[in-house]
Protein backbone atom coordinates (compact mmCIF):
# COMPACT_ATOMS: atom_id res chain seq x y z
CA UNK A 1 0.00 0.00 0.00
CA UNK A 2 2.86 2.33 0.89
CA UNK A 3 4.51 1.50 -2.42
CA UNK A 4 1.32 2.37 -4.31
CA UNK A 5 0.98 5.65 -2.44
CA UNK A 6 4.62 6.47 -3.07
CA UNK A 7 4.29 5.67 -6.76
CA UNK A 8 1.11 7.70 -7.00
CA UNK A 9 2.77 10.66 -5.27
CA UNK A 10 5.82 10.46 -7.52
CA UNK A 11 3.63 10.35 -10.63
CA UNK A 12 1.64 13.35 -9.41
CA UNK A 13 4.85 15.33 -8.84
CA UNK A 14 6.11 14.43 -12.31
CA UNK A 15 2.79 15.44 -13.88
CA UNK A 16 2.75 18.67 -11.89
CA UNK A 17 6.30 19.58 -12.94
CA UNK A 18 5.47 18.70 -16.50
CA UNK A 19 2.43 20.98 -16.28
CA UNK A 20 4.61 23.84 -15.03
CA UNK A 21 6.99 23.42 -17.94
CA UNK A 22 4.11 23.34 -20.39
CA UNK A 23 2.59 26.41 -18.74
CA UNK A 24 5.88 28.34 -18.96
CA UNK A 25 6.25 27.37 -22.61
CA UNK A 26 2.76 28.63 -23.35
CA UNK A 27 3.44 31.95 -21.66
CA UNK A 28 6.64 32.37 -23.60
CA UNK A 29 4.94 31.49 -26.82
CA UNK A 30 2.13 34.01 -26.24
CA UNK A 31 4.62 36.68 -25.32
CA UNK A 32 6.51 35.99 -28.52
CA UNK A 33 3.29 36.08 -30.52
CA UNK A 34 2.46 39.54 -29.13
CA UNK A 35 5.91 40.96 -29.70
CA UNK A 36 4.78 42.96 -32.75
CA UNK A 37 2.62 45.05 -30.41
CA UNK A 38 5.89 46.47 -29.08
CA UNK A 39 6.59 48.29 -32.35
CA UNK A 40 5.39 51.94 -32.27
CA UNK A 41 3.66 53.55 -35.22
CA UNK A 42 3.33 57.01 -36.80
CA UNK A 43 0.41 57.60 -39.19
CA UNK A 44 -0.44 60.64 -41.33
CA UNK A 45 -2.82 59.46 -44.04
CA UNK A 46 -5.19 61.19 -46.45
CA UNK A 47 -6.17 63.90 -46.49
CA UNK A 48 -2.70 65.32 -46.26
CA UNK A 49 -2.14 69.07 -46.22
CA UNK A 50 -2.15 70.38 -49.80
CA UNK A 51 -2.69 74.13 -49.27
CA UNK A 52 -2.04 76.62 -46.49
CA UNK A 53 -3.96 79.90 -46.67
CA UNK A 54 -2.52 83.33 -45.97
CA UNK A 55 -4.63 84.08 -42.88
CA UNK A 56 -3.32 80.86 -41.28
CA UNK A 57 0.34 80.48 -42.39
CA UNK A 58 1.07 77.33 -40.45
CA UNK A 59 1.07 73.64 -41.44
CA UNK A 60 -0.32 71.29 -38.78
CA UNK A 61 -0.84 67.73 -40.06
CA UNK A 62 -3.22 65.40 -38.19
CA UNK A 63 -0.94 62.64 -36.87
CA UNK A 64 -1.75 59.41 -35.05
CA UNK A 65 1.00 58.30 -32.65
CA UNK A 66 1.06 54.77 -31.17
CA UNK A 67 3.58 54.35 -28.36
CA UNK A 68 2.94 50.59 -27.90
CA UNK A 69 4.12 48.78 -24.77
CA UNK A 70 7.74 49.17 -25.78
CA UNK A 71 7.88 52.97 -25.72
CA UNK A 72 7.26 55.31 -22.81
CA UNK A 73 7.12 58.58 -24.82
CA UNK A 74 7.92 60.25 -28.12
CA UNK A 75 8.84 63.66 -29.51
CA UNK A 76 7.15 64.51 -32.81
CA UNK A 77 8.17 67.30 -35.20
CA UNK A 78 7.35 68.67 -38.61
CA UNK A 79 10.37 68.93 -40.91
CA UNK A 80 9.92 71.37 -43.79
CA UNK A 81 11.60 73.48 -46.44
CA UNK A 82 10.44 76.26 -48.78
CA UNK A 83 10.32 76.53 -52.57
CA UNK A 84 12.22 73.35 -53.53
CA UNK A 85 15.23 74.30 -51.35
CA UNK A 86 15.88 70.85 -49.87
CA UNK A 87 19.25 72.03 -48.57
CA UNK A 88 17.53 74.19 -45.94
CA UNK A 89 15.30 71.85 -43.94
CA UNK A 90 13.80 73.43 -40.83
CA UNK A 91 12.12 71.83 -37.85
CA UNK A 92 8.97 72.93 -36.06
CA UNK A 93 8.46 73.08 -32.28
CA UNK A 94 8.61 69.81 -30.30
CA UNK A 95 5.31 68.03 -29.80
CA UNK A 96 5.71 65.87 -26.68
CA UNK A 97 3.76 62.60 -26.74
CA UNK A 98 3.06 60.90 -23.41
CA UNK A 99 0.33 58.50 -24.53
CA UNK A 100 -1.10 56.98 -27.68
CA UNK A 101 -3.47 59.36 -29.48
CA UNK A 102 -3.97 62.03 -32.15
CA UNK A 103 -1.57 64.98 -32.21
CA UNK A 104 -0.99 68.05 -34.40
CA UNK A 105 2.71 68.89 -34.61
CA UNK A 106 3.31 71.95 -36.76
CA UNK A 107 5.70 74.21 -38.55
CA UNK A 108 6.63 77.56 -37.11
CA UNK A 109 4.59 80.54 -38.32
CA UNK A 110 5.37 81.02 -42.02
CA UNK A 111 6.40 84.53 -43.08
CA UNK A 112 4.09 86.38 -45.49
CA UNK A 113 6.96 86.68 -47.97
CA UNK A 114 6.41 83.01 -48.91
CA UNK A 115 2.84 83.62 -50.12
CA UNK A 116 2.61 82.27 -53.66
CA UNK A 117 5.37 79.74 -53.05
CA UNK A 118 5.44 76.25 -51.56
CA UNK A 119 6.39 74.51 -48.35
CA UNK A 120 7.17 70.77 -48.29
CA UNK A 121 6.82 68.77 -45.08
CA UNK A 122 7.26 65.44 -43.32
CA UNK A 123 6.14 64.37 -39.85
CA UNK A 124 8.88 62.72 -37.82
CA UNK A 125 9.02 61.17 -34.36
CA UNK A 126 11.69 59.91 -31.98
CA UNK A 127 10.21 57.13 -29.83
CA UNK A 128 11.90 56.56 -26.46
CA UNK A 129 11.94 52.81 -25.72
CA UNK A 130 11.84 51.27 -22.25
CA UNK A 131 14.97 49.25 -22.98
CA UNK A 132 17.76 49.54 -20.47
CA UNK A 133 20.15 50.79 -23.18
CA UNK A 134 17.81 53.76 -23.89
CA UNK A 135 17.34 52.82 -27.54
CA UNK A 136 15.25 55.22 -29.65
CA UNK A 137 13.17 54.37 -32.69
CA UNK A 138 12.92 57.00 -35.45
CA UNK A 139 9.99 57.16 -37.87
CA UNK A 140 8.76 59.63 -40.46
CA UNK A 141 5.80 59.97 -42.82
CA UNK A 142 5.23 60.18 -45.67
CA UNK A 143 7.89 57.62 -46.48
CA UNK A 144 9.99 58.87 -49.36
CA UNK A 145 9.27 62.32 -50.80
CA UNK A 146 8.12 65.32 -48.78
CA UNK A 147 4.47 66.41 -49.12
CA UNK A 148 4.34 69.66 -51.15
CA UNK A 149 1.92 72.41 -50.03
CA UNK A 150 0.93 75.55 -51.96
CA UNK A 151 0.82 78.80 -49.93
CA UNK A 152 -2.14 80.75 -51.30
CA UNK A 153 -3.86 84.08 -50.56
CA UNK A 154 -7.02 83.58 -52.63
CA UNK A 155 -9.08 81.04 -54.51
CA UNK A 156 -11.04 81.72 -57.69
CA UNK A 157 -14.02 79.60 -58.70
CA UNK A 158 -16.20 79.79 -61.80
CA UNK A 159 -19.72 79.95 -60.41
CA UNK A 160 -23.29 80.76 -61.35
CA UNK A 161 -24.45 84.11 -59.93
CA UNK A 162 -28.01 82.90 -59.37
CA UNK A 163 -26.95 80.08 -57.04
CA UNK A 164 -25.51 80.24 -53.55
CA UNK A 165 -21.94 78.99 -53.38
CA UNK A 166 -20.07 77.97 -50.24
CA UNK A 167 -16.30 77.63 -50.33
CA UNK A 168 -15.02 75.31 -47.61
CA UNK A 169 -11.27 75.78 -47.70
CA UNK A 170 -8.81 73.79 -45.53
CA UNK A 171 -6.51 76.24 -43.75
CA UNK A 172 -3.39 74.06 -43.58
CA UNK A 173 -3.99 73.48 -39.85
CA UNK A 174 -5.88 70.19 -39.64
CA UNK A 175 -6.78 70.82 -35.99
CA UNK A 176 -9.02 73.70 -37.09
CA UNK A 177 -12.28 73.85 -39.07
CA UNK A 178 -12.19 74.95 -42.69
CA UNK A 179 -12.26 78.63 -43.71
CA UNK A 180 -15.79 79.32 -44.97
CA UNK A 181 -16.62 81.81 -47.73
CA UNK A 182 -20.21 82.34 -48.87
CA UNK A 183 -21.53 83.95 -52.03
CA UNK A 184 -25.24 84.49 -51.79
CA UNK A 185 -27.64 83.64 -54.61
CA UNK A 186 -28.92 86.37 -56.92
CA UNK A 187 -31.88 84.75 -58.73
CA UNK A 188 -32.17 87.39 -61.46
CA UNK A 189 -28.51 87.09 -62.50
CA UNK A 190 -28.35 84.00 -64.69
CA UNK A 191 -24.71 83.82 -65.70
CA UNK A 192 -21.27 82.67 -64.64
CA UNK A 193 -18.34 84.71 -63.35
CA UNK A 194 -14.91 84.09 -61.90
CA UNK A 195 -15.51 84.82 -58.22
CA UNK A 196 -12.42 85.27 -56.06
CA UNK A 197 -12.38 84.64 -52.32
CA UNK A 198 -9.43 86.45 -50.71
CA UNK A 199 -8.15 85.11 -47.41
CA UNK A 200 -6.25 88.16 -46.09
CA UNK A 201 -3.16 87.80 -43.88
CA UNK A 202 -2.24 87.56 -40.22
CA UNK A 203 -0.21 90.75 -39.99
CA UNK A 204 -1.70 94.24 -40.29
CA UNK A 205 0.18 96.65 -42.53
CA UNK A 206 0.25 100.37 -41.79
CA UNK A 207 -0.88 102.48 -44.74
CA UNK A 208 -0.22 106.19 -44.36
CA UNK A 209 -3.38 108.26 -44.58
CA UNK A 210 -5.71 105.33 -45.14
CA UNK A 211 -6.47 101.91 -43.84
CA UNK A 212 -7.37 98.91 -45.93
CA UNK A 213 -10.28 96.72 -44.92
CA UNK A 214 -9.23 93.74 -46.96
CA UNK A 215 -6.31 92.34 -44.98
CA UNK A 216 -5.31 91.26 -41.51
CA UNK A 217 -7.39 88.18 -40.83
CA UNK A 218 -6.08 86.58 -37.67
CA UNK A 219 -5.19 82.91 -37.44
CA UNK A 220 -8.15 80.51 -37.16
CA UNK A 221 -10.65 83.27 -37.98
CA UNK A 222 -13.29 82.18 -40.47
CA UNK A 223 -14.46 85.45 -41.99
CA UNK A 224 -15.42 85.91 -45.62
CA UNK A 225 -13.48 88.72 -47.23
CA UNK A 226 -15.72 91.32 -48.78
CA UNK A 227 -13.86 91.64 -52.07
CA UNK A 228 -13.75 89.40 -55.10
CA UNK A 229 -12.11 90.48 -58.35
CA UNK A 230 -13.62 89.65 -61.69
CA UNK A 231 -12.74 91.34 -64.94
CA UNK A 232 -15.17 94.03 -66.16
CA UNK A 233 -15.60 92.02 -69.38
CA UNK A 234 -17.16 89.17 -67.39
CA UNK A 235 -19.43 91.52 -65.46
CA UNK A 236 -20.69 93.09 -68.68
CA UNK A 237 -22.71 89.99 -69.51
CA UNK A 238 -25.40 91.46 -67.22
CA UNK A 239 -27.44 94.51 -68.14
CA UNK A 240 -27.73 97.44 -65.76
CA UNK A 241 -31.46 96.72 -65.45
CA UNK A 242 -30.71 93.16 -64.37
CA UNK A 243 -28.22 94.39 -61.79
CA UNK A 244 -30.61 96.93 -60.33
CA UNK A 245 -33.43 94.40 -60.24
CA UNK A 246 -31.19 92.11 -58.18
CA UNK A 247 -30.49 94.90 -55.71
CA UNK A 248 -27.08 95.87 -57.06
CA UNK A 249 -25.87 99.35 -57.84
CA UNK A 250 -23.71 99.58 -60.97
CA UNK A 251 -21.97 102.94 -60.78
CA UNK A 252 -18.96 104.15 -62.78
CA UNK A 253 -18.03 100.60 -63.75
CA UNK A 254 -18.18 99.34 -60.16
CA UNK A 255 -20.63 96.71 -58.97
CA UNK A 256 -21.97 97.30 -55.45
CA UNK A 257 -23.67 94.46 -53.65
CA UNK A 258 -26.90 95.24 -51.80
CA UNK A 259 -25.38 93.87 -48.61
CA UNK A 260 -23.22 96.00 -46.34
CA UNK A 261 -20.04 94.44 -45.00
CA UNK A 262 -18.54 95.14 -41.60
CA UNK A 263 -15.08 95.10 -40.10
CA UNK A 264 -13.86 95.58 -36.51
CA UNK A 265 -11.53 98.57 -36.23
CA UNK A 266 -8.03 97.75 -35.00
CA UNK A 267 -6.75 99.39 -31.85
CA UNK A 268 -4.10 101.17 -33.91
CA UNK A 269 -6.76 102.96 -35.96
CA UNK A 270 -9.33 103.50 -33.19
CA UNK A 271 -8.19 107.00 -32.27
CA UNK A 272 -8.27 108.07 -35.93
CA UNK A 273 -11.78 106.68 -36.35
CA UNK A 274 -13.14 108.35 -33.25
CA UNK A 275 -11.78 111.72 -34.39
CA UNK A 276 -13.12 111.33 -37.92
CA UNK A 277 -16.19 113.32 -38.95
CA UNK A 278 -16.78 111.23 -42.06
CA UNK A 279 -15.33 108.35 -44.04
CA UNK A 280 -14.58 108.27 -47.73
CA UNK A 281 -14.54 104.94 -49.53
CA UNK A 282 -12.50 104.58 -52.70
CA UNK A 283 -12.19 101.80 -55.25
CA UNK A 284 -9.59 100.81 -57.82
CA UNK A 285 -10.36 98.56 -60.77
CA UNK A 286 -6.69 97.66 -61.18
CA UNK A 287 -6.16 94.24 -59.54
CA UNK A 288 -2.51 95.17 -59.01
CA UNK A 289 -3.38 98.30 -57.02
CA UNK A 290 -2.88 96.30 -53.83
CA UNK A 291 -0.76 93.33 -52.93
CA UNK A 292 -2.46 90.10 -51.91
CA UNK A 293 -2.23 91.07 -48.24
CA UNK A 294 -3.93 94.43 -48.78
CA UNK A 295 -0.91 96.74 -48.87
CA UNK A 296 -1.60 99.66 -51.22
CA UNK A 297 0.92 99.44 -54.02
CA UNK A 298 0.07 102.66 -55.88
CA UNK A 299 -1.77 105.93 -55.35
CA UNK A 300 -2.92 105.97 -58.96
CA UNK A 301 -6.39 105.07 -60.17
CA UNK A 302 -8.31 105.50 -56.91
CA UNK A 303 -11.88 106.80 -57.34
CA UNK A 304 -14.38 107.75 -54.65
CA UNK A 305 -17.67 105.85 -54.54
CA UNK A 306 -20.78 107.59 -55.77
CA UNK A 307 -22.61 110.09 -53.57
CA UNK A 308 -25.62 107.77 -53.32
CA UNK A 309 -23.48 105.11 -51.65
CA UNK A 310 -21.64 107.28 -49.12
CA UNK A 311 -24.23 106.96 -46.38
CA UNK A 312 -23.40 103.24 -46.26
CA UNK A 313 -19.96 104.01 -44.83
CA UNK A 314 -20.46 104.56 -41.13
CA UNK A 315 -18.93 103.80 -37.76
CA UNK A 316 -20.82 102.31 -34.84
CA UNK A 317 -19.95 100.98 -31.40
CA UNK A 318 -21.23 97.53 -30.46
CA UNK A 319 -22.44 96.37 -27.03
CA UNK A 320 -18.88 95.56 -25.97
CA UNK A 321 -17.68 99.05 -26.87
CA UNK A 322 -15.79 97.84 -29.94
CA UNK A 323 -15.84 100.06 -33.01
CA UNK A 324 -17.35 98.45 -36.11
CA UNK A 325 -17.00 100.02 -39.55
CA UNK A 326 -19.79 99.33 -42.05
CA UNK A 327 -19.18 99.77 -45.79
CA UNK A 328 -20.58 98.68 -49.16
CA UNK A 329 -19.08 95.50 -50.57
CA UNK A 330 -17.18 95.85 -53.84
CA UNK A 331 -17.25 92.86 -56.16
CA UNK A 332 -14.82 93.84 -58.88
CA UNK A 333 -12.55 96.35 -57.18
CA UNK A 334 -10.01 96.79 -54.43
CA UNK A 335 -11.39 99.05 -51.73
CA UNK A 336 -10.02 101.31 -49.04
CA UNK A 337 -11.54 103.75 -46.60
CA UNK A 338 -10.04 107.08 -45.60
CA UNK A 339 -11.00 108.62 -42.28
CA UNK A 340 -11.53 112.38 -42.70
CA UNK A 341 -10.62 114.41 -39.64
CA UNK A 342 -11.83 118.02 -39.64
CA UNK A 343 -9.12 120.37 -38.44
CA UNK A 344 -10.05 123.89 -37.27
CA UNK A 345 -7.96 126.84 -38.44
CA UNK A 346 -6.08 126.84 -35.15
CA UNK A 347 -4.90 123.34 -35.93
CA UNK A 348 -2.75 124.66 -38.80
CA UNK A 349 -1.27 127.71 -37.09
CA UNK A 350 2.06 127.59 -35.25
CA UNK A 351 1.68 127.01 -31.51
CA UNK A 352 4.45 129.53 -30.69
CA UNK A 353 4.00 133.00 -32.21
CA UNK A 354 7.33 134.42 -30.90
CA UNK A 355 10.69 132.72 -31.45
CA UNK A 356 14.17 133.94 -30.53
CA UNK A 357 16.92 133.33 -33.07
CA UNK A 358 19.43 131.94 -30.55
CA UNK A 359 16.89 129.45 -29.20
CA UNK A 360 15.66 128.08 -32.55
CA UNK A 361 18.49 125.52 -32.99
CA UNK A 362 17.56 123.95 -29.64
CA UNK A 363 13.81 124.51 -29.41
CA UNK A 364 12.72 124.77 -33.06
CA UNK A 365 11.10 127.52 -35.10
CA UNK A 366 7.53 128.27 -36.18
CA UNK A 367 5.93 124.85 -36.76
CA UNK A 368 2.85 124.82 -39.04
CA UNK A 369 0.79 121.71 -38.25
CA UNK A 370 -1.37 119.19 -40.12
CA UNK A 371 -0.11 120.28 -43.54
CA UNK A 372 0.53 117.84 -46.37
CA UNK A 373 2.10 117.70 -49.81
CA UNK A 374 0.73 120.42 -52.06
CA UNK A 375 0.04 122.89 -49.25
CA UNK A 376 2.17 126.07 -49.21
CA UNK A 377 3.19 128.52 -46.48
CA UNK A 378 4.46 131.97 -47.47
CA UNK A 379 6.13 134.45 -45.10
CA UNK A 380 5.89 138.23 -45.76
CA UNK A 381 7.36 141.26 -43.98
CA UNK A 382 5.06 144.12 -42.93
CA UNK A 383 5.82 145.89 -46.22
CA UNK A 384 4.27 142.97 -48.12
CA UNK A 385 7.52 141.56 -49.50
CA UNK A 386 7.77 137.77 -49.54
CA UNK A 387 10.85 136.65 -47.60
CA UNK A 388 10.33 132.89 -47.34
CA UNK A 389 8.24 129.98 -48.64
CA UNK A 390 7.66 126.46 -47.28
CA UNK A 391 6.38 123.56 -49.39
CA UNK A 392 7.79 120.72 -47.27
CA UNK A 393 8.55 120.13 -43.59
CA UNK A 394 6.49 123.29 -42.88
CA UNK A 395 8.67 124.70 -40.11
CA UNK A 396 10.06 128.22 -40.59
CA UNK A 397 13.45 128.54 -38.89
CA UNK A 398 13.71 132.30 -39.41
CA UNK A 399 15.63 132.03 -42.69
CA UNK A 400 14.86 133.51 -46.09
CA UNK A 401 14.32 131.60 -49.34
CA UNK A 402 12.49 128.35 -50.04
CA UNK A 403 12.41 125.82 -47.20
CA UNK A 404 14.92 127.85 -45.08
CA UNK A 405 17.57 127.79 -47.82
CA UNK A 406 18.77 131.41 -47.38
CA UNK A 407 20.30 133.71 -44.75
CA UNK A 408 18.68 134.78 -41.50
CA UNK A 409 15.74 137.14 -41.90
CA UNK A 410 15.69 140.45 -40.05
CA UNK A 411 14.26 140.75 -36.57
CA UNK A 412 10.64 141.91 -36.67
CA UNK A 413 6.98 141.09 -37.19
CA UNK A 414 6.03 138.85 -40.12
CA UNK A 415 2.79 137.80 -41.78
CA UNK A 416 2.28 134.17 -42.72
CA UNK A 417 -0.18 132.86 -45.29
CA UNK A 418 -1.14 129.17 -45.40
CA UNK A 419 -2.75 127.93 -48.62
CA UNK A 420 -4.38 124.49 -48.48
CA UNK A 421 -4.24 122.66 -51.79
CA UNK A 422 -7.39 120.58 -51.38
CA UNK A 423 -9.95 123.38 -51.09
CA UNK A 424 -7.82 126.46 -51.80
CA UNK A 425 -8.49 127.83 -48.32
CA UNK A 426 -6.11 130.56 -47.08
CA UNK A 427 -5.27 131.03 -43.39
CA UNK A 428 -3.27 134.10 -42.30
CA UNK A 429 -1.70 135.37 -39.11
CA UNK A 430 1.31 137.16 -37.59
CA UNK A 431 4.48 135.93 -35.89
CA UNK A 432 7.47 137.69 -34.31
CA UNK A 433 11.06 136.72 -35.05
CA UNK A 434 13.45 138.23 -32.46
CA UNK A 435 17.26 138.49 -32.61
Amino acid sequence: MKKILSLTLSLAIVLMLNGVVQSEQVRRYLAYAEFEDYIPDLIHDEPRVEEVISCNMIVKPRTEVYLSRLCESAVANVKYYFNEDESNVQKGPDCNVEETGIYYPGTRLIDNSYIGGTVSYKVSADFQTKKSDGEKIYMEVPVGDYQKVDIISSKTVYINMNEEYILSQPTGDQSQPNWIGIKQAYPTLNGYVNWTFRFGTIETSNVSGAFSLFKAKTQNESVTNGVGYASPEVLNVFTIDQLEEAGYSYIDGVLYEPAVAQQPVTDVKEDICRRAKKFIMQYNLDPDACTSDGVIRTEEGWVEIAESQRNLVKLEENAEGKLILYYPTLVNAWGRIIAVIEIPEEGYRPAKRVRVKSRIPSYGGFKFNNLQEGDVVKIYNVSGKKVAELNSDFEWLGKEGTNNSGDWAKSGIYIYQIKLKKDGKIISGTISFVW
